[in-house]
Parts: C-alpha cells; structure tokens; sequence
C-alpha cells in the first residue's frame, strides 16, 4: 500500500509489486533498516496520502517525479462471485461437520458444515430448503467428513 504508492509517485511509473520492492532494496539503509521502514509506512500514512497528497510538506518533493499525481494503478482485480450451499446433517442432537484442510488458504483446520459450490437458482435461500434453520440448542457431535474443496 503505502511503500508502493510512494515508489510508483516518486519514480513517475506504474510499478509492479516485484519492480517497487527491487527498488527499494536498493534504498534500504543497511544501518537502520528499521528506521527506513517506519519513515516510509509514516510518509505514505500522514504525507503522501491516497486521495490528497500533502506535497508542500514532503521531504522527497524535489525527488518526486509526479507532483502527487503519480501514475494511475491498474484497477484491481475483481475476485469472482461463488455462491455456496450448506448442508444440515443432523441426527438427534448430533450435527455432520467437516473438518478444513490444514493447508486451506482461509479458516485452516477449522469445523464447518459440509458445502459445495451451487447455482443461485438451486432453490437455495429465502423459502429453499432448510431456510431459516436455527442452530440454537444443537450440541453437534462433531463427526470427519470429506475435506471441502477450497
């Protein structure tokens, strides 16, 4: 965030990631790296703001080769729309639950129902199968299932 907005305004170039961290490398004060570090996060969060760049008050000023106007950043990625089911498993006062992968990129190693990637038309939701499904009072033994897929 902050560094690469600094990086990208400075040199007057749309930076990847890779090319604004190669840059600063060379920058880095091998004595107080700590230091360059925190006054670089310190510029990008009081000076050299997204939206409204103090530029009158920026020590790198007359280094900077856009004025606060930089280059624009190419838009961000929008992530895709998934839209999952949930199944409720229960017998008694036991509920079906899986485990997520150790590996899993989010909540790893974590219970959850079991779930696959459904169309929003599947009748799933408001007035679907199992809408409005209290969870209250179900102390759900948890029991090892197959692994979700993400």
């Amino acid at each position: 965030g902050n560094a690469l907005r600094i990086v990208r305004r400075l040199t007057g170039q749309v930076l990847s990631l890779a090319q604004a961290h190669t840059l600063l490398a060379g920058w880095l004060s091998r004595r107080r790296p700590g230091e360059f570090n925190q006054a670089l996060m310190d510029l990008g969060a009081t000076v050299c703001l997204p939206r409204a760049p103090r530029c009158s008050v920026c020590p790198l000023r007359r280094l900077c080769r856009s004025s606060g106007q930089g280059p624009a950043a190419p838009p961000a990625a929008r992530p895709p729309h998934v839209t999952i089911a949930y199944a409720l498993a229960r017998r008694g006062a036991r509920v079906w639950l899986v485990r997520r992968p150790a590996a899993a990129r989010q909540l790893a190693g974590l219970w959850e129902l079991p779930r696959a990637p459904a169309k929003r038309s599947a009748g799933l939701g408001p007035g679907g199968p199992q809408a409005g499904v209290s969870t209250s009072g179900t102390r759900g033994a948890a029991a090892q299932g197959p692994a979700p897929t993400t």
